[in-house]
């Protein structure tokens, strides 16, 4: 005689205090699509559609904590106040739909000003760069200065002076987080 045994998946789960409706769980995506670090109705869609599919939590793709810290061109942002209410419209449609909003926070360090992924690998070239708006403020760096790969700008190593400001930057992108 089998015993069919209940299957957690669908049942409620609570994390740190949030309380999930089952366990599925929309990793974060990334989308290349944002404006300026700013999101844009696909963002909303996106995440709105798996939050009304059902999910239990939808993560929002990685949100990068300074400018300098984006891969491409069209990485989401919250490395300014400004970033706050866009996100907050995210999370507010993703808790409509019953599900609980999360969001990754990054910061690509050397392998910055990228090609989408769809374009290849390697670097912006100088012409591409000349199409973003902020691309002088655009510092790469890293934990030395060493490419990420064939392609890929050469980064500035990050000072031991700067180590505060970057812990900072982290610490603000968390509480905008929290506030949206």
């Amino acid at each position: 005689e089998s015993k069919m045994t209940e299957t957690l998946l669908f049942k409620p789960m609570s994390l740190r205090g949030v309380e999930l409706k089952n366990r599925i769980v929309v990793p974060p995506m990334l989308q290349y699509v944002a404006n300026r670090g700013f999101p844009t109705p696909w963002h909303i869609t996106n995440a709105g559609k798996f939050a009304a599919g059902g999910a239990g939590l939808v993560i929002v793709e990685s949100t990068k904590v300074e400018r300098r810290g984006c891969g491409t061109a069209g990485d989401l942002g919250i490395w300014d106040d400004k970033f706050i209410g866009p996100l907050r419209e995210i999370a507010s449609f993703i808790k409509s739909n019953g599900a609980a909003a999360g969001i990754q926070l990054g910061h690509t360090g050397r392998k910055g000003k990228a090609k989408p992924p769809w374009e290849g690998e390697g670097t912006l070239s100088a012409a591409e760069l000349r199409q973003v708006e902020d691309a002088q403020s655009w510092d790469i760096i890293g934990p030395s200065p060493l490419p990420f790969g064939d392609g890929y700008v050469t980064p500035r190593a990050l000072e031991r002076s700067e180590i505060p400001d970057a812990i900072d930057a982290w610490g603000k992108a968390a509480a905008r987080a929290d506030k949206a």
